[in-house]
């Protein structure tokens, strides 16, 4: 079998985890907000990107409690674990893909590809803030893959490492960073779509 006949997303679960009431208000209340933002200013790609990924955060944390539920994994894990593998095996990484490039999401995965081929960021910093050059040349690997499973992870791999610099790197805004968050939040709005309407479908 391929790592994708074995997603989680074919499994039959054996419960009904429905969307809480309190997911649901939050999931409104921020994208609602999200709208508001207009601008193209750094400082307006940052805070869309912060509000994005907050949902996102949310809704991965809800699939991850889905999947632990039903039993199949022993546990949770790590957000980075939540972020990246859980979220995809959920989703299942051909339903994602296609998601994706069913909402026109394919340029903004080149932009990336083409972000880490030119060197215009180091995507995986150490908790110090130094380049992981051998974890980029992977991550780079990922997004170029074929197989589909390698590159779903490797797409909400480089978001969550985008959000581990934002959180924890220099808060420092520059006029580049919009090359890379632009991008990065047409992923993240199309990737929660898809978290929602699989959740939903939950209920």
């Amino acid at each position: 079998a391929t790592a994708e006949n074995k997603s989680y997303i074919h499994f039959s679960f054996n419960h009904k985890l429905m969307l809480s009431a309190e997911t649901t208000e939050y999931y409104n209340n921020w994208m609602a907000h999200l709208v508001t933002i207009t601008g193209d200013q750094p400082a307006d790609h940052f805070a869309r990107f912060k509000i994005l990924y907050s949902v996102q955060n949310r809704l991965y944390s809800d699939a991850s409690a889905d999947l632990f539920l039903s039993g199949f994994i022993p546990s949770r894990g790590g957000n980075k674990k939540e972020a990246t593998t859980n979220m995809v095996h959920y989703l299942g990484a051909a339903n994602m893909l296609q998601g994706l490039h069913d909402n026109g999401n394919d340029l903004d995965i080149q932009h990336l590809i083409g972000i880490m081929e030119n060197k215009v960021f180091n995507i995986t910093l150490s908790p110090q803030g130094v380049p992981q050059l051998a974890h980029d040349a992977a991550l780079l690997d990922g997004l170029r893959s074929a197989d589909q499973t390698e590159k779903a992870i490797a797409i909400a791999t480089f978001v969550y490492q985008v959000r581990c610099n934002d959180t924890h790197g220099e808060k420092a805004i520059d006029h580049i960073q919009p090359l890379l968050l632009e991008p990065v939040n047409n992923i993240l709005l199309t990737l929660i779509q898809i978290l929602h309407k699989a959740l939903s479908k939950r209920e």
